[in-house]
């Protein structure tokens, strides 16, 4: 672990054992949840490393010494091969070296074992702590995370601080102390997202960005913040539309004049109540939406063309024309909505606010669960990512599907298109899967969606969107993001006259709530709340899908493929037995040379032998010339295990 300052810390309060089998040493390195004394040069404080941070500083697995006087060039024993062993208890961090039987060895195993040096230390950075201010001024702070470096045996501490400085280390003396106690309260997630991207450079600081184990450690951090970022925003997006929509009220009944009104851009709204649509299995929420106010969009097919011409010309030559050749296809929006009556008498004895704000979740849900079916099955104006059509390519699987075929499910996609990649497929696909011992928790387990901030199944990685409406014989693994658009028009209507029959001027849009009614209703006292939206979807890229097609292969039908296999050898078999029958009878029958019968006989025998002999080349060539007719090409898995890098 590469690392360039840390915290030093001397505990003097030890009684290290020794032994003379092995050059043996225990003892504690460390108590936790005890106060040390006071540190500091500028600004005193005391602190204590709480239970637990040790545990999980351990559990990061680098790589720690143990050495004499904090001097890497005289390391008594290691955790590299396991001559350190470091473990937390109820007290604290314990340690048990087997000494190596150097020169400084033995002699730092004598001087422990005569009691010349009692002291241990340890090198740390502290990635979380507590600080608390008591009424005397005295400042106290309590660890709760840390990076653990290396544990020594010192004689004089003094003397530590010139060795550690030699290796180009910054020992850090002064910790920044807040100038003013912290309120007490809980954070909010903008603050805890904070505090995590303020670790993790911290993190960055100390670990080795080549070490294997160090990477992994960064990359879980920074897929940690990722997942709390996706859960803000979705906080975020709802309170956003929540103000737009209380915005847009106040200026409809306000007497403010129009030329001083805030302005409020009706697709910017809209765009705010689609990201409502936000289920943890959405398909729509994760393509990539336009809000514009026409119904119609124009756009260009893409794909992951690599550009294979050599582009470097000389200073004075003309740099080569090449036209841009695309599909142009063109995104039509068609009306979505769903209503529902509700009792008048409901209404007026509920806070109408909050029923009405009830009726809109569960109609977005509604229509978000419409238009993920529509993705599906290709109904109004969404395009199937079903159809053949819709992918790049087509793998194939018998029976059941196992890793492998999962592995070259992902591996048939552009890999320009796999990060931010899922699968999706019907909850019976999914159960299959769990029941398969092929695929372990190592692969298939319930994980924190980046994109939802919700927790679904993951499989190799990539989120798993389960739809009952997809084909329970396939999968589909895509980035929906980058391949897949979604247009939402403003479907602008205007609305003259109240369910009470008085004049209004109201505008209402995609994804507005309507309170409206007919004379009949109305008669009943059942009012009826409407929302419609106009909404339309391409596949623009289908570089961006691939497809696993699961074929069910019964016994008899493998027996029959392979007695079917190759024909022309069937032929020939039947052929040779034919003339093996042929030539036994022409040597059992006795030959007279002066009988004309005889002779007859012989040409018949020999005219039949010719005649299936003739039949069989020709049966032959048919069957070559039947299999050497163009086949459908198929991709078959080979069930093979590939290691999980």
């Amino acid at each position: 672990m590469t690392l360039n300052k840390f915290e030093l810390r001397f505990n003097d309060d030890i009684n290290m054992q020794t032994t003379n089998d092995g050059l043996l040493v225990s003892g504690y390195v460390n108590k936790t949840n005890q106060w040390s004394q006071t540190l500091g040069q500028r600004k005193k404080f005391v602190e204590r490393i709480l239970p637990g941070a040790f545990r999980k500083a351990l559990q990061n697995g680098n790589e720690i010494h143990f050495l004499a006087e904090h001097d890497k060039n005289k390391i008594l024993a290691s955790t590299r091969n396991d001559s350190l062993i470091l473990r937390e208890d109820d007290q604290g961090l314990h340690m048990t070296a087997r000494i190596s039987p150097t020169s400084w060895g033995k002699d730092y195993h004598q001087l422990i074992t005569d009691g010349i040096i009692k002291n241990m230390s340890f090198g740390m950075a502290v990635l979380k702590d507590d600080w608390e201010t008591l009424a005397d001024g005295t400042h106290k702070r309590s660890i709760s995370d840390l990076a653990l470096f290396e544990v020594s045996a010192v004689r004089d501490p003094a003397y530590v601080q010139s060795t550690i400085a030699a290796r180009s280390i910054e020992v850090i003396e002064d910790v920044e102390i807040p100038t003013e106690k912290a309120e007490q309260r809980e954070l909010t997630f903008q603050e805890e997202i904070r505090i995590k991207k303020a670790n993790l450079n911290k993190l960055k600081m100390v670990l080795d960005v080549k070490d294997p184990i160090d990477i992994e450690r960064l990359k879980k951090a920074e897929s940690e913040i990722r997942k709390m970022e996706a859960t803000l925003e979705k906080q975020t997006t709802a309170t956003t539309a929540d103000n737009l929509e209380n915005q847009e009220a106040r200026m409809m009944t306000t007497t403010t004049p129009s030329n001083t009104s805030p302005k409020i851009i009706p697709t910017q709204l809209i765009r705010e109540k689609a990201k409502k649509m936000d289920g943890k299995h959405s398909l729509i929420a994760r393509t990539d939406i336009i809000v514009q106010s026409g119904g119609k969009l124009d756009l260009l097919l893409e794909d992951a063309e690599n550009y294979t011409k050599n582009l470097f010309v000389g200073e004075q030559d003309e740099v080569q024309k090449d036209d841009f050749q695309a599909t142009k296809v063109t995104i039509e929006t068609q009306r979505i909505g769903t209503a529902m009556e509700v009792s008048q008498l409901l209404l007026e004895k509920s806070a109408i606010d909050e029923q009405e704000k009830s009726i809109e979740t569960k109609f977005m849900n509604r229509i978000e669960d419409s238009l993920n079916r529509a993705m599906l099955t290709g109904v109004g104006n969404m395009d199937n990512l079903n159809a053949d059509t819709s992918v790049s390519a087509i793998t194939e699987a018998e029976n059941i599907v196992g890793l492998e075929d999962i592995f070259e499910l992902t591996d048939a996609l552009n890999q320009e298109y796999q990060e931010g990649a899922a699968f999706i497929m019907h909850k019976n696909m999914l159960r299959n899967l769990r029941k398969n011992k092929d695929i372990t928790a190592d692969y298939l387990k319930r994980e924190v969606d980046e994109v939802t901030g919700k927790k679904i199944y993951h499989l190799d990685g990539y989120p798993i969107l389960v739809n009952n409406n997809a084909d329970e014989t396939r999968i589909i693994f895509g980035n929906l993001k980058a391949g897949y658009k979604t247009l939402i028009s403003e479907g602008l209507k205007r609305i003259t006259q109240d369910i009470q029959g008085r004049q209004i001027s109201k505008e209402i849009r995609s994804f507005d709530l309507l309170y409206t009614t007919d004379q009949n209703r109305q008669m009943k006292g059942l009012p009826v709340y409407v929302m419609d939206a106009y909404v339309g979807g391409k596949v623009t890229n289908k570089d961006c899908f691939v497809r696993l097609d699961v074929k069910q292969v019964t016994s008899a039908s493998e027996s029959d493929s392979k007695q079917v296999e190759n024909p022309t050898d069937e032929v020939s078999k039947e052929t040779e037995t034919v003339e093996e029958k042929t030539t036994t009878q022409s040597k059992s029958a006795p030959v007279n040379e002066e009988s004309p019968t005889d002779n007859v006989s012989n040409e018949n025998e020999t005219a039949t032998e010719e005649s299936v002999t003739i039949q069989s080349e020709e049966k032959s060539k048919s069957a070559v010339v039947e299999k050497s007719k163009p086949q459908p090409k198929k991709t078959k898995s080979t069930k093979q295990t590939k290691p999980k890098a």
